[in-house]
């Protein structure tokens, strides 16, 4: 009864987890350590715009070709396979997929120890996370553009001050 009922308990596991991350926000994928696609959420696939049973086996770096704005391939420039051993992941990046739109990426990269090769690729992906990024970047610019604008208007007033004299 032992091994059945951990079988069981596994597989109930397993369906639990792949229902929770079906409904993540964000876009997951999971490549294994050949870089195929072993596991692929509903977001991911609304994202890139293909149904997740046809992402399953193939290679993300060709079937998802995140690129920098200068048209330069992500997965080149990141290479988790083959890059250095001491990563663990990718910070937070904004990318294109070409033909399609912008999205907000970051990668984990999972090893079994230090200095070992990549065992999984875990990509987030989110489309939505651009507006607010950008929305962010443009209010930080205001922000600071408010605070300094008394100094500019204190070296305005000197300066014509030192004209009207």
């Amino acid at each position: 009864m032992g091994q059945g009922a951990n079988d069981s308990a596994a597989e109930r596991s397993a369906g639990w987890f792949a229902e929770v991350f079906d409904h993540h926000p964000d876009g997951l994928l999971v490549a294994d350590d050949q870089g195929l696609l072993s596991y692929v959420n509903q977001r991911a696939a609304r994202i890139v715009g293909i149904a997740a049973p046809e992402l399953l086996g193939q290679d993300i770096r060709k079937a998802i070709p995140l690129q920098e704005y200068d048209g330069r391939s992500w997965w080149d420039c990141t290479d988790p396979w083959t890059g250095l051993a001491i990563r663990s992941g990718h910070r937070e990046k904004l990318l294109v997929i070409p033909g399609l739109h912008e999205v907000l990426v970051t990668a984990k990269y999972v090893r079994p120890g230090r200095g070992m090769p990549v065992s999984q690729v875990i990509v987030a992906m989110d489309r939505h996370a651009v507006y607010t990024a950008w929305r962010a970047n443009r209010l930080k610019g205001e922000r600071r553009a408010f605070y300094g604008l008394p100094a500019t208007l204190r070296h305005l007033s000197i300066s014509s001050s030192d004209t009207d004299a």
